[in-house]
């Protein structure tokens, strides 16, 4: 209790603790965490979505959870859904470069002054959408 009170007056935000509510992306690295994911949802047969997939890998942040969700429905919008690849969405081929400038203007657009980079933005497109 020491130590937690003591990181909290710090503002010490990342714990490193899985579970918590502040996300920690590099616990999904570990492939003996992953393991133990899929293990235990086999074990008691629960199929998680692609939505609650992604949830567990997005940063906690607002500029991430909005990026998601912007992602989310410009794919739903320009790609091709066929529904006998397990949900899988079909892009034109284009340059993830391409995605992310209409991403940053529709943030402008919308006067957002903080959004993702496009190296964050690229790596959020990996975890979620692969």
């Amino acid at each position: 209790m020491n130590t937690l009170s003591s990181e909290i007056k710090t503002k010490k935000l990342n714990l490193e603790r899985p579970f918590n509510d502040r996300s920690n992306p590099k616990i999904w690295k570990d492939e003996r965490f992953q393991a133990y994911c899929r293990e235990t949802s086999e074990k008691f047969g629960i199929e998680l979505t692609p939505d609650q997939m992604a949830a567990q890998v997005i940063n906690n942040s607002t500029e991430a959870l909005e990026c998601w969700a912007w992602m989310k429905y410009y794919f739903e919008l320009v790609g091709d859904f066929q529904p006998n690849s397990h949900g899988e969405i079909h892009l034109e081929p284009c340059f993830v470069s391409t995605i992310w400038l209409i991403y940053q203007r529709d943030q402008l657009a919308c006067n957002k002054l903080s959004f993702l980079d496009y190296k964050k933005f690229a790596e959020l497109w990996v975890k979620c959408f692969p």
